[in-house]
């Protein structure tokens, strides 16, 4: 192969370069091994000895040239940049510089055949040949190595000149001397081209924030806006290359998008994708009652491809689980219709700063995140926030947002976990994250716990990737959308994505675009109150006025502020502009999530991620990589500022320091150090909450947690002690893949260890409890379960058949189906709903009475234990080792056996406090949602009693733990445990939670007062509350009297005499109500069926 084809290959193989330098080495040996055939022949007469002395010392020669070239590879990548001096030479003296690691063994090979084919040639019938070939070639490799020499000195003298050019043009190189490939220059075309895209992209960005009346579907067309101005960014930078030929890339056909090998094409993504989407597009089309169903099918249509694909698997899974009746059922009081008002305010007032809480005046407790998320859903979606609009299932808008979140936290988990400790135990901790009850429960509240845990899974995630990652490693090329992209185009995209509106948005306050008029340049004001909603109109809401700011300087002007964080944008995209080392991008996606956890909840958005980092070094006594850069904490400062800060800047400009002192002090210092609201206890308080909130998984935390203490005490190499080195630095050698694969996944188990700790303790120590306060430690938990869960799967041997396993492992999974159905129907009704023609005459164990079945319940108790046997049986026959020879039982056997124990144990106990009910309050099936609700002394609906189910759930869990503790049904009961916890969350999140949203909510009585009324002329006054469901439901239309005194409500009464007016107020103020309204006729619209907590009633006549 000539140096001009082996240069040709090299850029064809790009981020391939390694495993292509192997096939060329592999290629080299076989044309040595070919010419020295030939010489051979042509020696016959050689003495065998001689011969084999000199093959002896051939093979010394290759080892020298070989080792040198494995030493000269490390540095290849930094000497691309060669002066034409230097490659002659170095092609001269069997250089291997531009080949990577095949070719100075391949040159020296190719020296000593040709030497050896020439001797054979001039003198094959003398018996010393041999022995001078021999001598030749060993001649050869050190003249080799001489070259090598000589061309490591052109490296050094030709990496000074870059050096210097690389200073004067400011790319200095970060710590330790490494400097990225290089990448030809960006064409003029694809520059002028960006150009274009990016200036009308963002120019059309500014028209729609700059225009004074609201678009329809905007934040869709902002969307397209803003990517036509990133594609623009990146081709104008130079991050994607539209040229073909400009970069090696993969196409995506030869990704994991594409079909892969023996995939057939009805299965491949090209196939199930646009299917899957339309049936959405037929959902949207076909109204909000077929978007559960098409939402289904979608899923459903994608599960072919993720046969072969474990993160399409996980999506379409969880996606099942999560999404079909997201938005089918009411807001929860308070909070869900607490921060839905505010983001339905923010869009009616057109003001992305200053928050408005209804009758409430100002709204300062909460971070933007949420709003935002929830306010471009309702724009996006074109949801109609008017006052008294009444728009048809608002719920999807306000949860969107929160379910995306939380998906994208389980995708980002299972994507960590598959590169550290592999596909399956990745599928696994997705899996028993996205099914424990307090993430999925969550990720259907749009309240912002979910926001700070989501980013902060992502920001740990990224740190363990990035400790685990080559720090000189460089992301690939992929082409698609007609350009080659790589990770360093998807980070500075990201990083512009979320920048740029915000930056956009400060500088288009001061500017007001008239479609007949043209631009007018204003100072920033305010509106006071609620939009459409005056105190003239509206009894309860303040008097409308515009504001100014508190900072009224023309420094302290929005359009200033945008143009700072605009320039701070600027900064991070030139830092980053030749930044294609994978560890750095994950680095710069570790800030960004915390930056985003800031957005969501405050100062434990970049506390937690932060003190997790800080106690990973501790206890790793990993210094460098903060030392030599590599947790780039400089530029990830300027990244959470310019992402993080630029609305709480707003804010305190506007506001001043009430809004600081709400935000930073009464909600953040005074919750942690002295208690607002809440409970509070000891550390026993979040055990108990923990115990729910993980179910069933709770019975391997104990096991899982022991797993991590035992990991993190031995070293790489076996030894007792922690690694100090950094990740593929001054550690193993390349070479020793499974010592640096095992440390990795060690020192994962650190980080993830650390984080449940760290958020655990410092929660148990705040003042302030609620329980969903301990949510921060339950991603952590999950993650070690998770891998705990691979683990007990087991192996199964090299020969069996495929169907067969399968039929296996759904048969054990499926077991807990009929066992938690049969046992529930032996106490009673396992639906757990009383039937109203039975109200009247139900007592108060009506639950055991009616719909159970011994019979049937036995019945189905025998099918789930033949499946799990049948299961149990044929994977024990073909586990791996099943013939092999040796102990039967193994100490690690017993450990395990004896901590699933103790679990089943704990499980037994957790369920037993789920599925009782004593003379105290919470009852057992109460304890699931006060996980998420804010007042646990709310009225329990009486027709609601879910003791049966929760007693079948419990006793199969006790029951699969059991036999996860004994080796011979351990994978069988791995399987039956991550079917129960599927299978308790899909019931939970769409029974359950679906049943009991009428009582904690509002949706059905507002529906039931829209139905109900002739027109607008008759209003809806809540009486004495102050939920929020009342005022979200009807656009803050309500007119609130929350006075004690009813002096206003006796006021406004007189002022309407003979009109028609409807009420809402709490089941236990109707005696009171009565009183205030003597003598007048109250007709009761709803129940206490239909919501126990409030009714709403009409009085024709005032």
């Amino acid at each position: 192969m000539s140096q001009d084809e082996r240069e040709a290959k090299r850029d064809e193989a790009g981020e391939d370069a390694p495993e292509e330098a192997e096939a060329e080495t592999s290629e080299a040996e076989a044309e040595t091994s070919e010419a020295a055939q030939d010489a051979g022949d042509a020696k016959a007469d050689a003495d065998e000895a001689e011969t084999s002395e000199a093959d002896a010392e051939d093979g010394s020669a290759d080892a020298d040239a070989d080792e040198s070239a494995e030493a000269k590879s490390k540095g290849s990548k930094r000497s691309r940049k060669k002066s034409k001096k230097s490659k002659k030479k170095a092609a001269k003296d069997g250089d291997a510089k531009n080949d990577g690691d095949a070719k100075p063994a391949k040159d020296s090979d190719d020296a000593k055949a040709g030497d050896a084919k020439d001797d054979g040639d001039a003198k094959a019938a003398k018996a010393g040949d041999a022995k001078d070939d021999g001598d030749a070639k060993a001649g050869d490799a050190k003249a080799a190595k001489d070259g090598e020499k000589a061309a490591e000195a052109d490296d050094a003298e030709a990496d000074d000149a870059e050096a210097d050019a690389a200073e004067a043009d400011g790319d200095v190189p970060p710590a330790g001397g490494f400097r990225p490939s290089p990448l030809p220059p960006v064409p003029r075309r694809q520059r002028v081209r960006g150009g274009v895209f990016f200036a009308v992209g963002l120019f059309a960005l500014f028209l729609l924030m700059a225009n004074v009346e609201q678009l329809p579907h905007g934040a869709l067309v902002g969307l397209v806006a803003l990517v036509v101005a990133i594609r623009g960014l990146l081709e104008l930078t130079g991050a994607i290359r539209i040229d073909p030929d400009a970069v090696p890339a993969t196409p995506w056909r030869d990704t994991v998008f594409g079909q892969l090998e023996g995939e057939p094409v009805w299965a491949a993504p090209r196939t199930t994708v646009p299917i899957a989407l339309l049936f959405l597009a037929g959902g949207v089309l076909a109204g909000y009652a077929a978007l559960p169903w098409c939402i289904a099918l979608a899923l459903i249509g994608l599960l072919p491809s993720a046969r072969r694909r474990p993160g399409l698997l996980v999506f379409c899974v969880v996606g099942l689980i999560y999404l079909p009746l997201l938005g089918t059922f009411a807001l929860w009081d308070p909070w869900e219709t607490h921060y839905g008002e505010v983001a339905r305010e923010m869009v009616a007032r057109d003001d992305w700063i200053s928050l408005w809480w209804a009758q409430e005046n100002w709204f300062w407790s909460k971070p933007i995140l949420i709003f935002w998320s929830e306010a471009l859903t309702f724009s996006a979606l074109n949801v109609d926030v008017s006052p008294d609009a009444n728009p048809l299932h608002p719920e999807w808008a306000v949860r969107l947002p929160v379910v995306a979140f939380s998906m994208a936290a389980v995708m980002v988990a299972y994507g960590t976990m598959k590169r550290v400790f592999g596909a399956r135990a990745g599928v696994f901790a997705a899996l028993v994250l996205a099914s424990a009850p307090h993430f999925f429960f969550l990720s259907h509240q749009a309240i912002t716990d979910m926001y700070l845990v989501s980013n902060m899974v992502m920001a740990v995630c990224m740190l363990i990737l990035a400790f685990a990652e080559d720090p000189t490693r460089e992301s690939r090329w992929v082409r698609f959308f007609g350009a080659s992209w790589n990770a360093h185009a998807l980070v500075m995209g990201g990083l512009c994505m979320l920048a740029i509106p915000q930056a956009m948005y400060l500088v288009t306050r001061n500017v007001e675009f008239y479609p007949d008029a043209g631009f007018a340049f204003v100072p920033d004001s305010f509106l006071y109150g609620s939009a459409g909603n005056p105190a003239d109109l509206v009894p309860g809401n303040p008097a409308h006025r515009d504001v100014a700011p508190h900072v009224d300087a023309l420094w302290a002007q929005p359009f200033a502020q945008g143009l700072l964080w605009a320039a701070g944008l600027a900064l991070i995209l030139f830092l980053l502009r030749r930044e294609r080392r994978v560890q750095a991008l994950q680095m710069t996606a570790f800030y960004v999530f915390c930056a985003l956890a800031f957005m969501g909840k405050g100062i434990p958005g970049i506390a937690l991620p932060g003190l997790v980092a800080l106690f990973y070094l501790v206890a790793s006594r990993r210094w460098n990589v903060l030392f030599d850069g590599q947790l780039r904490v400089g530029p990830g400062i300027l990244i959470t500022s310019v992402i993080g800060l630029p609305w709480y800047v707003a804010m305190f400009i506007r506001h001043g320091p009430g809004f600081t002192d709400r935000l930073l002090i009464h909600d953040h210092i005074n919750r942690l150090a002295s208690g607002v609201h809440g409970d509070t206890g000891s550390i026993q308080y979040f055990l108990w909450q923990l115990g729910y909130a993980l179910f069933p998984w709770v019975a391997l935390v104990p096991a899982a947690v022991l797993a991590w203490l035992w990991s993190k005490d031995r070293g790489v190499h076996g030894k007792p002690g922690v690694t100090p080195y950094g990740p593929y630095r001054d550690g193993p050698s390349g070479g020793d893949a499974d010592a640096l694969a095992a440390r990795n996944r060690r020192e994962t188990m650190m980080i993830v260890g650390l984080w449940f700790f760290v958020t655990f303790t410092l929660f148990s120590a705040m003042i302030t409890k609620f329980h969903h306060y301990i949510f921060p430690a339950v991603p952590p938990a999950a993650l070690l379960v998770g891998v705990l869960l691979d683990r007990l799967w087991g192996e199964l041997g090299s020969k069996f058949e495929a169907r067969a396993s399968w039929m296996a492992t759904a048969a054990a999974m499926l077991a807990p189906v009929p066992l938690a159905l049969g046992f529930g129907l032996l106490w009673g009704d396992v639906r757990g709903v009383l039937p109203v023609e039975l109200a009247d005459e139900a007592g108060e164990d009506w639950v055991f009475e009616v719909g159970g079945s011994t019979s049937l319940g036995m019945a189905l108790i025998a099918i789930g234990a033949l499946a799990f046997v049948g299961g149990a049986r044929w994977l024990w026959q073909h586990r791996l080792g099943a013939k092999a020879k040796g102990p039967k039982v193994t100490r690690e056997d017993l450990s395990l056996g004896v901590a699933v124990g103790a679990g089943a144990v704990l499980v037994a106990l957790v369920g037993r406090d789920l599925s009782w009910v004593t003379s105290a309050r919470p009852q057992g099936y109460e304890r699931l949602i006060h996980l998420f609700v804010y007042n646990y002394g709310r009225p329990w609906p009486e027709h609601f009693d879910y003791r049966p189910i929760l007693t079948g759930f419990a006793i199969t869990a006790t029951v699969v733990l059991v036999a996860l503790a004994f080796r011979w049904t351990r994978m069988a009961g791995a399987r039956a445990l991550l079917g129960l916890g599927l299978l308790f969350s899909a019931w939970t999140l769409n029974v359950y939670m679906v049943d009991l949203s009428p009582h904690w909510g509002m949706k059905e009585l507002f529906a039931a007062y829209y139905a109900d009324r002739d027109g607008p002329e008759e209003p809806v006054i809540a009486w004495q509350m102050n939920w929020k469901g009342e005022n979200f439901y009807t656009g803050n239309r309500v007119h609130a009297f929350v006075d004690l005194d009813n002096r206003k409500i006796r006021e406004w009464v007189g002022e309407h005499r003979g009109e028609t007016a409807y009420f809402v107020f709490e089941h236990t103020r109707f005696g009171s109500f009565r009183n205030l309204m003597r003598g007048k006729e109250i007709e009761e619209i709803t129940d206490k069926r239909l919501n126990n907590k409030f009714i709403l009633v009409r009085i024709d006549t005032l």
